[in-house]
């Protein structure tokens, strides 16, 4: 009985230990697969956490563009005239403008434009008070008279304006440069070659290096445009010139307008419109005309004779009263036209006669006495129709017909 009880222990014990192997090896897996998975699940945490970032991007962008939305149906609303809606999907935050906004008055819209315009004016006095003292100090500084009279230059007075301060800078009594200030506050150094800004901390410096190396290049080009400018003299004293001139009634300006480019003589109407221009380019002494370049005077005179032969010198009310009687004359050409004067026994004088302000196409009866007559009014080109000492818009009578039942 005793080793019965002892072999029922020892195969306990046996068993106890076996399962306890099992155990053991079946937590390390279990183990093992928990960390598998929790890796596993770790990745696809991150994925999602990544496509949700994303979907959040495109979500915010969408967002926007519904917002951007709003507000453009908000602006149409307002230009037909329609009241705004506060959209749900709009934050107050978002709000470009509140419909509350309150449009400035015409009252407000002048009191600030008047202000804003004696403030630029006060700005414009305070530079240009600056750039005279500028000028005047430059004008006396004995640096840079010393240096300029090495280089056989010399300054000239001071002369102030309204709008500018200047002095000029001579080679004996040639005047080769100026030197001037305006409202803007700048100093500029000018001459035939253009114009050239001083800098504020180096101006006396700027000033003597940019006149003593320029000198000879300024003196050569000085001379060459001169002769140039004597050549266009020339032109205009040209006989077939002079000629073409006076059968159109055209006129050369007395004096060139002047700018950064060059020197431009100008052919004008009698009213002043610019029909045609010969330019002088400062920075090669060259002609242009028409797109095109010339060197010497000769080249330029054939071209601007033919030109000359072209230019329709009309001013515009001429040209209106020209395009009226053209459309008027038309008219009195066309058939149905004739066939209705016909009808009623008239017809129109081929010759307009002209009167104080006006050009007048009679329209005569069998007899030979005027009806009435078609009126192109000179002053605005207007047509009308006299009949019985009373002048009728022609464009009433047709609104007139548009009234009857």
């Amino acid at each position: 009985m005793t080793q019965k009880s002892s072999k029922q222990g020892s195969q306990k014990e046996v068993r106890k230990d076996a399962f306890l192997k099992l155990g053991m090896i079946f937590l390390v897996i279990l183990i093992i697969a928990n960390t598998i998975q929790i890796a596993r699940f770790g990745e696809i945490v991150e994925r999602v956490d990544s496509y949700n970032k994303g979907v959040v991007d495109e979500l915010g962008g969408f967002r926007q563009d519904i917002i951007s939305f709003g507000s453009d149906m908000n602006e149409m609303r307002s230009f037909l005239l329609l009241p705004t809606k506060d959209y749900s999907f709009i934050d107050k935050e978002t709000e470009i403008e509140e419909e509350t906004t309150k449009e400035a008055s015409e009252t407000e819209k002048a009191l600030y434009q008047f202000l804003g315009g004696y403030t630029d004016e006060k700005l414009a006095e305070k530079n240009f008070e600056e750039a005279k003292q500028k000028i005047e100090s430059l004008n006396s500084d004995e640096a840079v008279k010393e240096k300029l009279e090495e280089a056989e230059l010399s300054l000239g007075r001071v002369e102030a304006g309204d709008e500018s301060a200047s002095f000029k800078v001579l080679a004996g009594s040639n005047a080769l440069y100026e030197i001037i200030g305006d409202k803007k506050g700048s100093l500029q150094i000018r001459s035939i070659l253009g114009s050239q800004s001083l800098s504020e901390d180096k101006t006396s410096e700027d000033l003597i290096s940019y006149v003593t190396t320029n000198k000879e290049q300024v003196i050569e080009m000085k001379e060459k445009l001169e002769t140039k400018k004597s050549e266009i003299v020339t032109i205009q004293n040209n006989q077939e010139v002079k000629k073409i001139i006076s059968e159109k009634n055209v006129a050369w300006n007395e004096q060139p307008e002047e700018d950064e480019e060059g020197f431009h003589y100008s052919v004008t109407n009698s009213e002043g419109t610019v029909l045609l221009t010969i330019s002088l380019t400062r920075s090669d002494a060259t002609y242009s005309f028409k797109d095109q370049t010339y060197d010497s005077a000769d080249q330029v005179t054939s071209k601007v004779i033919d030109a000359l032969k072209e230019i329709d010198s009309s001013t515009a009310l001429e040209k209106m009263v020209a395009e009226r009687r053209a459309e008027l004359e038309s008219i009195f050409q066309d058939e149905a036209f004739q066939d209705l004067l016909q009808t009623n026994g008239l017809t129109v004088e081929p010759q307009p006669r002209e009167e104080y302000n006006k050009v007048l196409y009679d329209v005569k009866n069998a007899d030979g006495n005027v009806e009435f007559s078609f009126v192109i009014e000179l002053s605005s080109g207007l047509f009308k129709v006299l009949k019985d000492n009373e002048e009728i818009d022609l464009y009433t009578i047709l609104q007139g017909s548009k009234k009857k039942p």
